[in-house]
């Protein structure tokens, strides 16, 4: 048995990694409490190898996801430049399962 497997189920491991990728997803929008710091590391996470390991634990295609990020993010006319969105009601409702974020 893998250490991991020792450390934790596969649920409890799949709900880690879609919290993970969930809040950067929020905070990256401006959805969740954050510091510019914080949002600009979250801008700058998406496309990283980190980005795409958390992707591969969740199975999930990481280029989509990527995709449809950079979609939202154009939507909002922000590019991948880290600016705040202009008013709240630009921002793209918050990821609540992973399925809404493919």
């Amino acid at each position: 048995m893998s250490v991991l497997r020792d450390i934790c189920d596969e649920i409890g491991c799949r709900r880690l990694w879609t919290q993970v990728l969930a809040l950067q997803w929020d905070i990256s929008f401006g959805n969740s409490p954050s510091t510019r710091l914080e949002r600009t590391q979250a801008l700058r996470w998406f496309g990283s190898e980190d980005f795409f390991i958390v992707c591969t634990l969740l199975q999930l295609n990481g280029h989509a996801v990527l995709a449809r990020w950079r979609d939202q993010q154009r939507r909002m006319g922000e590019g991948e430049r880290g600016f705040l969105p202009a008013t709240p009601s630009a921002r793209p409702t918050q990821v609540q399962n992973v399925g809404d974020a493919v």
